[in-house]
């Protein structure tokens, strides 16, 4: 079949939702033409039916195809599909395989750049983009990749420089303003630039966004609140704007419940110990990592999706993010879970020590984790309601991640939902499942510290409370902040803003919550 009778045939079977029709003619057509491209529709195709396992196969037949000088074209798309399936080290080693002084993947290198980042391989990242720096004409996405990598490898100056050098090549690139505030706000000195970018038509709605969110850090930095409070306010309404109905208008004081029910205590039968850490973002996940980081037995990993993915392949069926709060309810744990987990992160070493996975989202998992990983532990962060619900306010989440938090009624409400869900996980999983409170932890470091240790199983080592000397990689919102010692400056953050945020407060006491 010729290409372009192909495409032509696919498109009316897709636009008409026969796909049956247009599996059927991607099957057919690959039995002739090896193209990374028809693969790739397929898997939208098998996406499309629910079908979770086939979807993948089509997105690894598609890696496979990448050998093939022609489909070059297709090298970022094929691994930002591979990175959807969790197929991190495929993806990275996909990119890193290909042929850099090829045109086609020159063209891709600023995308590339950023999925080394994402696969968690910052020194490929860097050379493939120092490689590409000297080749392709300067890029703003190019450099913004490179800061994002320096930033979470701790290379702040560096990280700063690339994110400058990227908005004097593109002003309009409203990513990298987001990004230099939230890392390091000056206030006044910035402001005036973003507002001159804000002041011409902007390209989507997504950059008015970042560049929203922008200004609200750098007027907080400079003091002026009622400024920051509208920039925020407004951010965060076009950002709810954005989301799926279903999202946007969801009732979390009717969801429900989180499955949890009593299990006996932890087994963990010569298996390296596994220590989830979740709750709500921006509550102090990050420093509880840093501080178990800091153990000589343990190795953080991230913010993994690798449960996730594990669920998704048992029940052969795609998942909405836990995150969403959707589609988990008739969720079973199975010992292939726990297996296909395990399989999943020997990627980060099989020297012994114990694994952290640092997903705030797979609070919503915590029974099925405890039943499919008889050996994992897992630590949940609380905060003060107001802070916690401000916290996830000021902070711009990737994609549709979090949709609660732009809207006061559902903080509220979403709050409200995991404080009971988390009292339900405490006391179904004796043992398994323990809350770290935040004012608490960053009020005494040392003794949180001694806490988490002793519930993980771990012997004591002095100084893990001082994550200033965790040098390892960080690539959540907190990459900066987490570089200093624990303080207690977030804490009570929201009273500056007590006017705007009373509806939240109101709501919160609604369930019974807020002082």
């Amino acid at each position: 079949m010729r290409p372009e009778r192909f495409w032509r045939r696919l498109d009316e079977y897709r636009a008409a939702g026969q796909w049956a029709a247009a599996r059927t003619i991607c099957h057919t057509y690959l039995q002739d033409a090896d193209d990374a491209g028809a693969w790739l529709a397929l898997s939208s195709i098998e996406q499309a039916s629910g079908a979770y396992r086939r979807s993948r196969a089509a997105a690894e037949g598609a890696a496979v195809s990448l050998r093939a000088p022609a489909n070059a074209t297709q090298l970022a798309r094929v691994a930002l599909r591979l990175l959807e399936f969790n197929e991190v080290e495929r993806a990275r080693a996909t990119i890193v395989a290909a042929d850099w002084n090829a045109p086609d993947v020159l063209r891709q290198s600023p995308a590339l750049v950023q999925q080394l980042w994402l696969a968690g391989d910052d020194e490929a990242a860097l050379r493939l983009a120092e490689h590409a720096r000297d080749r392709i004409a300067p890029n703003a996405r190019l450099e913004y990749a490179c800061g994002l990598v320096c930033r979470d490898t701790g290379a702040i100056a560096a990280a700063q420089a690339a994110f400058e050098h990227a908005v004097r090549i593109d002003p309009t690139f409203a990513a990298t303003h987001w990004s230099l505030a939230y890392m390091a706000p000056k206030g006044a000195a910035r402001i005036e630039r973003i507002r001159d970018v804000l002041s011409k038509p902007v390209a989507d709605v997504g950059s008015a966004i970042d560049l929203q969110y922008a200004l609200f850090k750098e007027h907080e930095a400079a003091g002026d609140t009622e400024s920051a409070w509208n920039a925020l306010a407004s951010g965060a309404r076009m950002k709810h704007g954005t989301l799926a109905p279903g999202l946007r208008d969801r009732d979390y004081a009717t969801l429900a419940e989180a499955p949890g029910r009593a299990l006996p205590a932890p087994d963990a039968s010569g298996i390296r110990p596994i220590v989830f850490i979740v709750g709500m973002p921006r509550t102090g996940t990050t420093v509880v990592e840093r501080i178990l980081g800091n153990h000589s037995a343990m190795q953080a990993a991230g913010e993994l999706q690798d449960f996730h993915a594990a669920l998704c392949f048992h029940h052969d069926r795609f998942l909405d993010l836990p995150m969403l709060c959707r589609g988990y309810e008739d969720l079973r744990a199975h010992e292939d879970v726990g297996a296909r987990y395990r399989a999943s992160v020997r990627r980060f070493g099989a020297d012994g020590k114990g694994l952290i996975d640092k997903n705030p989202a797979n609070f919503v998992y915590a029974g099925l984790i405890a039943e499919s990983l008889p050996e994992a532990r897992i630590i949940c962060l609380v905060r003060d309601p107001m802070d916690a619900c401000f916290s996830n306010l000021k902070e711009l989440f990737s994609g549709d991640a979090y949709p609660y938090s732009y809207d006061l009624r559902q903080l509220a409400d979403y709050y409200g939902w995991f404080e009971r869900t988390r009292q339900r996980f405490e006391a179904a999983l004796p043992g398994r499942f323990m809350s770290v409170d935040y004012r608490g932890l960053v009020a005494d470091p040392a003794a949180a510290a001694a806490r988490i240790l002793e519930f993980c199983g771990l012997p004591h080592e002095p100084g893990c409370d001082r994550i200033e000397r965790n040098r390892s990689r960080v690539s959540t919102a907190s990459s900066a902040q987490v570089r200093e010692p624990i303080h207690e400056r977030f804490v009570d953050a929201w009273t500056r803003y007590r006017e705007p945020l009373w509806p939240l407060q109101v709501r919160l006491m609604a369930h019974g919550l807020a002082a």
